[in-house]
């Protein structure tokens, strides 16, 4: 009986959440949410993207994912450890790009693989002093541009390592020291720039309880 209850009061707790997301975006149809996920490579963010999008998709909203695209940077291009400025500012502009389609294709709900916090990380390291790839003054450029974006996120959310061995997917460098680099330089610049983030810990299904539970209760 007390089980039956408990899932009954989980149900009509799910359904008031439903009418209250219809009752907001009855308001006002051109409303997006943006959700940005962010972190150092090889965390899960994009298996994590990919499951709240279908969670958001179950209840009947229209949903845009905006994949990694780093992973479409011309072949001239050098990532990881060896970036330049003309990779960093490609990825920079075409992520800017897609967030923009994204939104123009109608959706309410926009997720992103990435956001331009993520890409100007790689570019501080690229301009730290034992690196030297980035000039400050090209640095300074991208700060700006992704100062004034960062502003369309209405949710950020921080992916943390997890406690596993690194996978090589032929694309992003699996040097473990590299990871924690872009971590700890993604965390500085949260705290310079002054973000609000909300930090994901846990197994894939935890994460996304604390996504929509943080989504939910902040626009409702």
């Amino acid at each position: 009986m007390k089980q039956f209850q408990a899932g009954s009061r989980l149900t009509k707790k799910l359904q008031l959440i439903q009418k209250k997301l219809s009752d907001f975006f009855a308001k006002d149809k051109k409303r997006t949410l943006k959700i940005g996920l962010m972190g150092s490579h090889d965390t899960g963010k994009t298996t994590l993207g990919f499951s709240i999008c279908g969670k958001l998709k179950t209840r009947h909203y229209n949903v845009d994912f905006v994949a990694e695209v780093a992973r479409h940077i011309p072949v001239q291009l050098t990532l990881n450890k060896g970036t330049n400025f003309e990779a960093q500012y490609w990825i920079l502009n075409e992520q800017i790009n897609e967030e923009i389609l994204a939104k123009l294709r109608g959706a309410n709900m926009i997720v992103t693989d990435r956001t331009v916090v993520d890409n100007y990380a790689y570019a501080y390291r690229a301009s730290l002093p034992h690196v030297k790839q980035i000039s400050e003054d090209d640095l300074k450029v991208m700060e700006i541009k992704c100062l004034h974006w960062v502003k369309t996120y209405d949710f950020l959310f921080y992916v943390t390592i997890p406690e596993k061995k690194m996978e090589d997917d032929g694309f992003r460098d699996t040097d473990k020291q590299f990871q924690l680099e872009i971590d700890e330089c993604l965390r500085q610049i949260i705290k310079k720039w002054n973000l609000e983030v909300v930090n994901l810990v846990g197994n894939n299904d935890e994460r996304i309880d604390i996504m929509l539970n943080t989504i939910f209760k902040k626009e409702l």
